[in-house]
């Protein structure tokens, strides 16, 4: 959960609180209207646009990206203080020197497009 007062992250244990952004469409700003229940994904993606400075679309709401974790399970921050995500390099020809992937740091004042972003796979079913 992030802490509108302080615009930072904290672990609280709480769902985020669904709410009206307002006339300004910003998570956390004077206008908004706690309405309460789990928050919609509208709410979500300004959260994470406006907290984090990650751009979620609605394409993410079945994908699981890779963010770079911690040893205490939450997402490692960056220089700036927020989370890192891992971004995957467009193929290159085959002749080219491979590229690693490389952390890339939200940035609510500019926020970050998913689009490089690597997911998380989890192993194909098998028949028993």
């Amino acid at each position: 959960m992030l802490d509108a007062g302080l615009r930072s992250a904290s672990r609280t244990g709480k769902l985020i609180d669904n709410r009206d952004l307002g006339a300004d469409g910003m998570f956390g700003t004077a206008d908004d209207v706690e309405i309460g229940g789990m928050a919609t994904w509208k709410v979500v993606k300004a959260q994470a646009r406006d907290f984090l400075g990650i751009n979620l679309t609605d394409a993410d709401v079945t994908t699981c990206r890779c963010w770079r974790p911690t040893p205490t399970a939450t997402s490692s921050r960056g220089p700036n203080g927020f989370a890192q995500v891992v971004m995957t390099p467009a193929p290159t020809a085959l002749s080219a020197p491979r590229t690693m992937a490389q952390l890339v740091e939200g940035n609510p004042a500019a926020p970050i497009s998913l689009d490089a972003a690597g997911t998380a796979r989890r192993a194909p079913a098998t028949s028993s």
